[in-house]
């Protein structure tokens, strides 16, 4: 399985430097709309836009044609497709902190916290959505035939991304309604929706490649 996963990474490692830059930019850009636009926009915007860039490559290169003719079990195929998908959103927060927190103490920054349990705790919900829906889709029809359920869903992501953004830009600036930034402001919050939200992850990721575990073996490569 690991080599599945390393073939993920070898698939998009030419624009490594090209994401790199990218982060640079989105968060000198996204600073300005707040900290909750960097620590959680840009972690699942790479991340998705990485995924699908891998899935993208594989199909171009007729990989999961060549994976389905060796002795691999469908099994750790399926379950690379959502560890690539947990490790790219990994490799994103990492990166994400490293550049952000380099901006924050260059004393030009508008960025006003550093990241925190919640904000991963956001980023894990999204990406465990999108890969939920979409990984069994994208086994079922392929790539290329799913571009546009793809876009479909990934516009639903961005208008609930940005609601979540704008909610917690809020409660960070003190701006927002007083019964929303109680709500939030209450004892054990974080730590609450930290676990309710990896708990639901798992539930549904877990639905999810059980379908997918079905699609592929009945799939005809």
């Amino acid at each position: 399985m690991l080599n599945l996963i390393v073939k993920d990474f070898l698939l998009i490692n030419r624009g490594l430097i090209k994401q790199a830059i990218c982060f640079i930019i989105c968060i000198a850009l996204l600073q300005f709309l707040g900290a909750s636009a960097v620590y959680i926009g840009i972690p699942v915007i790479m991340t998705l836009g990485t995924l699908l860039a891998s899935y993208g490559l594989g199909e171009k290169n007729n990989v999961d044609v060549l994976i389905n003719s060796l002795p691999v079990n469908g099994r750790e195929v399926v379950l690379s497709k959502y560890l690539s998908a947990l490790i790219f959103l990994c490799f994103s927060i990492i990166t994400n902190i490293v550049f952000s927190t380099v901006i924050k103490l260059s004393g030009f920054s508008h960025i006003n916290r550093f990241i925190n349990i919640e904000d991963i705790a956001i980023c894990i919900v999204f990406i465990a959505f999108y890969v939920s829906i979409y990984v069994p889709i994208y086994l079922l029809f392929g790539y290329t035939k799913t571009r546009g359920f793809s876009t479909i869903l990934q516009l639903i992501e961005f208008f609930a991304l940005l609601f979540v953004i704008m909610i917690f830009t809020f409660v960070d600036n003190g701006t927002g309604v007083s019964s929303i930034i109680s709500f939030f402001s209450r004892p054990h919050f974080k730590l609450t929706m930290a676990i309710s939200s990896l708990v639901s992850s798992i539930i549904i990721v877990a639905v999810s490649i059980f379908i997918s575990l079905k699609i592929y073996i009945n799939r005809e490569f």
